[in-house]
């Protein structure tokens, strides 16, 4: 008999248990963000619908630089908080192209400020916009100008996400 009740004891801690170890993994908040990080190879590919021409754009961020091929190269100046959702990059640039140039270290606008801000940060896809005011590239001449002017509140100010296409994580590793 003694048997008999240590057996029915056994099973019936097994549900106990089991609904314990259940809880304790569901209850464990999934951690946010962490997979997803603004560092790596980003590339969009966006079609212009006046000419129907594809165009493919890449850029490579990693803590310190950002490349934004045919366009520019430029420092981070600011400390981003890259695994967050939305923010900028104040960059300062190392080297600037016009449209269709190559990207030179004598160009006017290098030395210059400007902003990349990004939203919707996922682990394989991210919107990215540098700060234009129309059709011009907004610049500022100095660092205390550009930390005044780009801010999360002045995004609206200077992208407009409607035209926007999304980018896709190429590869987590840039400047490869």
């Amino acid at each position: 008999m003694n048997i008999i009740n240590h057996k029915n004891r056994a099973l019936m801690r097994r549900p106990v248990i089991l609904a314990a170890v259940l809880f304790l993994l569901l209850s464990c908040e999934e951690e946010t963000g962490s997979s997803a990080a603004l560092y790596g190879v980003w590339v969009s590919e966006f079609l212009v619908q006046e000419t129907g021409e594809k165009f493919v754009t890449q850029i490579d961020v990693s803590q310190t630089k950002v490349k934004y091929h045919g366009s520019y190269e430029a420092e981070i100046v600011n400390s981003p908080d890259f695994y967050n959702e939305y923010g900028y990059l104040i960059l300062k640039f190392t080297k600037y192209a016009d449209f269709g140039g190559e990207p030179s270290t004598t160009h006017a606008n290098t030395g210059k400020y400007g902003a990349l801000y990004w939203k919707d940060l996922a682990p394989a896809s991210v919107y990215l916009a540098d700060a234009y005011t129309g059709y011009t590239h907004e610049l500022k001449t100095s660092y205390e100008e550009a930390v005044a002017a780009f801010t999360n509140n002045a995004a609206a100010t200077f992208v407009n996400w409607s035209i926007t296409s999304p980018y896709a994580k190429k590869s987590e590793y840039p400047f490869e």
